[in-house]
């Protein structure tokens, strides 16, 4: 799991965390790099491959890409604050860009990660499940339910496949369960969590409660 902070163990297959660890938990915990400052990220290869920085002038997109070998001398590579050569290359003439350095320029970063965000709560919740109630909590009617068709069965339809093929298979399974997920927007003595009322709920429709 990409969570940081203490983990309790429990046990579960090494394929299945890592499917999910690399598919989705990777880009939930992306939030953790919002601090930094926007040379930080041009400046590393790793940052810029994982958030794909757009750049616009006057309102016109400049198409741009990460710098593996040599530059053509009709790109322009950017240089951070100290003046060395970053890894992210502008596709713009050089003389065309010192005529353009007074002009507006825009730099963004956006990446929607609603849908990691979901599938990674709803595998984490069924893990905390495990801490709280034991591992009975396997053989209950929402252990089954989560673990197996909402995890489970995507795992084994998915492994393998292309990541863009994988998430466009997500976005169909998972927002179905999207209202298991709800955030915390103040704080109740009586607060329960959503997996483990649907886990009662079940339970008791099955006669095991």
């Amino acid at each position: 799991m990409a969570f940081k902070g203490r983990k309790p163990w429990s046990v579960q297959r090494k394929d299945v965390d890592n499917f999910y660890g690399s598919m989705f938990e990777s880009d939930f915990v992306d939030p953790r790099h919002k601090e930094r400052e926007l040379r930080e990220i041009v400046s590393d290869p790793a940052l810029i491959r994982r958030f794909r920085p757009s750049f616009s002038v006057n309102g016109r997109t400049i198409e741009s890409y990460h710098a593996t070998g040599l530059v053509p001398p009709c790109h322009t590579q950017l240089a951070n604050g100290t003046g060395k050569d970053t890894h992210v290359v502008l596709k713009i003439d050089p003389a065309e860009m010192s005529a353009l350095a007074s002009a507006k320029w825009q730099i963004s970063v956006d990446k929607d990660l609603r849908l990691p965000s979901l599938v990674s709560i709803l595998k984490a919740a069924h893990l905390t499940m495990f801490e709280m109630v034991g591992y009975e909590y396997a053989l209950s009617s929402g252990g089954y339910f989560v673990g197996k068709e909402i995890l489970g069965d995507f795992f084994l339809a998915n492994i393998g496949r292309p990541r863009s093929e994988i998430a466009a298979n997500a976005l169909t399974h998972f927002s179905q369960f999207v209202h298991m997920v709800r955030p915390v927007v103040g704080t109740w003595s009586h607060l329960d969590g959503t997996m483990r009322a649907m886990r009662r709920a079940l339970d008791r429709a099955t006669g095991r409660l």
